[in-house]
């Protein structure tokens, strides 16, 4: 049955209960992969740029839904017939932001072939690859990664080889962290430094934090004062492990709890 909804791009606001019905078909259409009736919106008319609003976010388009919902095919139908691959919500949030939040690496995959814009930031000003490594989903932050000599991801000062964005932390800093010297990381901190920042320590792992090394090597104080300024102890490095995990992992029990 065709879906009567010619919507302009953007257009959230159509008056009249069947226009709200068909809104609400098109998007559990979205939702629940159904890809013939997606196709008979299109060619009835409808914006393949359509967005609507999702819970108190405006302007969310019919292709976050797809990409939050691991829809792959629809995402292809939708760029197919135009649909805009860096539209942003009312909340700064894109197609590649909702699959990287969700986990769905194949849907990341594919928007960064499109060549769907890295660069771009949400409200909470993060991109799309940070939001995948503030998740914890590993295989997101890896789809960013060159491949093959092609670059994914765009080279802007501070992106490693791994994705991630990292920033420059003094050696006495992470050292400290390392060996258990508190009052040289507070001082850090104090004139400006940022305890969550990422860095690669020399034969580590990138993506770690200062919490993750003063976890992983049992410095119990350190982690403590770091937790009580604030550090997020649910980031990930590059392997996807927080803090508690390395520290698990390195049998650092109490740094564990």
């Amino acid at each position: 049955m065709p879906l009567h909804l010619p919507m302009k791009e953007g257009d959230s606001t159509a008056p009249g209960r069947g226009r709200r019905a068909a809104r609400d078909t098109i998007l559990k259409a979205v939702q629940r992969g159904n890809e013939a009736a997606v196709r008979a919106y299109l060619k009835d008319g409808g914006s393949a740029s359509a967005a609507f609003n999702h819970g108190t976010v405006a302007r969310f388009s019919l292709l976050m839904s797809a990409a939050k919902f691991g829809r792959a095919t629809l995402v292809d139908v939708l760029l197919e017939h135009g649909a805009a691959l860096d539209a942003q919500a009312s909340n700064g949030m894109t197609a590649l932001m909702a699959a990287a939040y969700f986990g769905e690496a194949a849907i990341v995959r594919k928007l960064l072939r499109g060549g769907a814009n890295t660069r771009l930031r949400n409200e909470s000003g993060l991109t799309a690859m940070e939001i995948a490594h503030r998740r914890g989903h590993a295989e997101c932050v890896k789809a960013f990664r060159p491949q093959g000599g092609h670059k994914v991801l765009p080279r802007e000062k501070g992106h490693t080889a791994e994705g991630m964005l990292e920033c420059k932390v003094p050696e006495e800093v992470w050292r400290a962290a390392e060996r258990g010297r508190e009052a040289t990381i507070a001082a850090w901190i104090d004139s400006g430094g940022k305890m969550d920042v990422t860095f690669s320590p020399p034969d580590g792992v990138g993506g770690t934090t200062l919490l993750m090394l003063a976890a992983g090597n049992g410095h119990e104080r350190v982690v403590a004062a770091l937790l009580q300024r604030g550090a997020d102890p649910e980031l990930c490095d590059a392997k996807g492990k927080t803090a508690v995990q390395i520290a698990r992992q390195a049998g650092r029990a109490v740094c564990a709890e």
